[in-house]
Parts: structure tokens; sequence; C-alpha cells
């Protein structure tokens, strides 16, 4: 009875191991960062093809967690195009260029419009950039291709 009350336990502690091992594995390599297929992601590239780096290059933005210190950010805002004074918060675009935002906090947050303007503040000195650009729920990637002035 003895034995068999062993191996019964040592047979569940093995499998709570194994178990409890396969879920960290699996939490550890989920990416975060990356886009799903349920995201709006926005590229901004300068003329020659390479990324801005929307925490360096730019002129404008407020410094995540400061009261208000000015920094040097490239900011993306989406408006909704039917309607360009509904505006979400302004997003720093990243180091890599990029921009990734969740399709139904945006849609939730401008009360459910579908297609939106793309707006670029801060943008780096000396580049400027078509002002027309649009996503919506069926085009939810867009490229921008800064120009020089």
């Amino acid at each position: 009875m003895i034995k068999t009350l062993k191996r019964l336990t040592l047979t569940l502690a093995i499998s709570v191991a194994v178990i409890c091992a396969c879920a960290f594995a699996a939490a550890c390599n989920k990416e975060d960062d990356a886009p799903t297929g349920d995201s709006y992601v926005i590229t901004v590239l300068y003329p020659d093809g390479k990324a801005v780096n929307g925490l360096t290059d730019g002129t404008g933005g407020v410094k995540p967690g400061s009261d208000g210190e000015a920094g040097t950010f490239v900011q993306v805002q989406f408006c909704d195009a039917d309607n360009e004074s509904v505006c979400y918060r302004k997003l720093n675009l990243g180091a890599d260029g990029k921009l990734s935002i969740d399709a139904n906090e945006l849609e939730n947050a401008l009360s459910g419009a579908s297609n939106f303007a793309v707006h670029l503040t801060g943008l780096p000195k000396g580049y400027t950039y078509d002002n027309n650009y649009t996503v919506s729920k069926t085009s939810k990637t867009l490229t921008i291709n800064l120009k020089n002035v």
C-alpha cells in the first residue's frame, strides 16, 4: 500500500512539473511586440528607404512619464476619416519606424469608426509627407514615405 502511494505521489509530482514547464515555455515564447492580424501597423521611412527612428529622429512630442517635458519623437495620430475633429491620442513611433495598435482599441476609442486618417507630428527637420493617408478595417497596414522639403 505504501509503495503504491509513493508511486502515485511521484507520478503526480512529475505530471505537475511537466505541465508547469510547458506552460512556462509557452509564455516565454510569446512575442508581445509582434503585430497581430487585429492590429493597425504604420511604418514611416525616409526617402532612401531607411526606417525613421521615432524615438530620436523627431522634433516633437512629450517624454513618456514626464510632466510635459519635450522630447524628440515622431508621433502618429489616428482620426475618424469622416469627422477629422474626432481623433485618438498621439502615439510615439518606435525606434524601428513602426507603430502597432490593437484594432479594437482604436475602433472603440473612435466610436466604432472604420476608416482612419493617419497624421504625423514631430517630423525630422527637412522632411514632409503627403497628408492624405488612411487605413481601414480592410487595409490595416500602411507605409508612409517621407519626402525632402
